[in-house]
């Protein structure tokens, strides 16, 4: 049986890693490119969501209030803190010298309070200085390590959907592509196809080299 991701311009069928098992769906909203507030809003509506530091104003934009954040406040205002405060969404502070990124402390947060009964996505993720966009990518393979299972980066311009192997994703696009790319993390990607694009591939090997 598979699992389906929802996005407003897109969704994706996941068969093998996620497939079996029914999953909630926790958003986490970034503080890199602000993702478009009607984009947000939309998905918001299916997912329970949490601010990651200066992710909290891209929430407020888009008319949505976290259930919770966690961040170091060190690019988030004291009138958005006091927001929150007001609505009683509680705050998970950290000390802004530490060990961990905020979006690293916020994965082990779901780890804690949800375990492996929930499925993350991440927006606000992309844009802004290339070192942390790269710390971002690969928390994702530290983060499954932890045993917290992050499904996919979105945002209304780009989507990466994670696939551990052995696993399928049918993806049915409502709005359609400029491109389509598969991308290894690990080394090597054994048994890799894709149909219906410009170029097709079957069984083949990619190495992230």
């Amino acid at each position: 049986m598979a699992s389906v991701l929802h996005f407003p311009q897109m969704s994706v069928g996941c068969k093998g890693q996620r497939g079996t098992v029914s999953k909630e769906t926790l958003l986490l909203v970034a503080g890199g490119r602000f993702p478009e507030p009607d984009w947000l809003y939309r998905l918001a509506g299916a997912c329970r969501g949490w601010s990651v530091d200066r992710g909290a104003m891209a929430c407020f934009e888009a008319g949505i209030v976290p259930e919770r954040y966690v961040g170091d406040a060190d690019s988030c205002s004291e009138a958005v803190l006091e927001e929150l405060r007001k609505r009683d969404v509680p705050l998970c502070m950290h000390p802004s010298e530490k060990e961990w990124t905020d979006l690293q402390l916020a994965f082990l947060e779901a780890r804690q309070r949800f375990g492996s009964a929930v499925r993350v996505l991440v927006t606000g993720i992309w844009g802004g200085r290339f070192d942390h966009a790269w710390s971002a990518w690969f928390s994702v393979l530290w983060a499954e390590r932890q045993g917290v299972d992050v499904a996919a980066f979105a945002d209304e311009r780009e989507i990466c959907v994670f696939l551990k192997a052995p696993a399928e994703a049918d993806l049915r696009f409502r709005v359609p592509p400029g491109a389509v790319s598969l991308l290894p993390l690990t080394p090597e990607c054994s048994e890799v196809s894709i149909s219906r694009v410009r170029w097709p591939l079957a069984d083949v090997r990619l190495e992230s080299a």
